[in-house]
């Protein structure tokens, strides 16, 4: 059974769609009017999907003046991101090997022409300590 989105839900994956192929700039002012001539589709839903991309931090709405602005990333959010993406790897990483089955690991390995050697206790240890650290 397809799932059913709404002129909304459509209306931001169109937006989304620009951005990620770059029809979208960082520091472009997005006017819903123009969208409702390049996307085809009533103002309403464009306005609502403009509106949760505000919400969700990846449009600004700026007081007093019209439209909605893509910013343009600083330093420091990029600096954020990287240290977002470091923490996110290392709890993946770190919960992956917690739940390693050995066994099973064994078969992939075999199948895939590698040795395997069996996980020593203090590389256990300090797994489950950077799990308790970064999450």
């Amino acid at each position: 059974m397809p799932i059913k989105t709404t002129a909304q839900d459509a209306a931001l994956e169109q937006i989304m769609e620009l951005i990620q192929r770059k029809e979208i700039f960082p520091g472009a002012r997005l006017f819903e009017t123009d969208l409702e001539k390049s996307l085809g589709m009533s103002r309403t839903p464009i306005r609502g999907a403009l509106d949760q991309l505000v919400v969700d931090g990846i449009l600004e709405k700026k007081q007093n003046q019209r439209g909605y602005f893509f910013p343009k990333l600083t330093l420091s959010d990029l600096y954020e991101a990287y240290i977002f993406r470091e923490r996110l790897e290392v709890t993946s990483v770190s919960l992956a090997c917690l739940n390693w089955n050995h066994q099973a690991g064994k078969k992939y390995m075999m199948r895939s022409g590698q040795k395997t050697k069996k996980m020593r206790p203090k590389y256990v240890t300090h797994i489950k300590t950077s799990v308790t650290v970064f999450t």
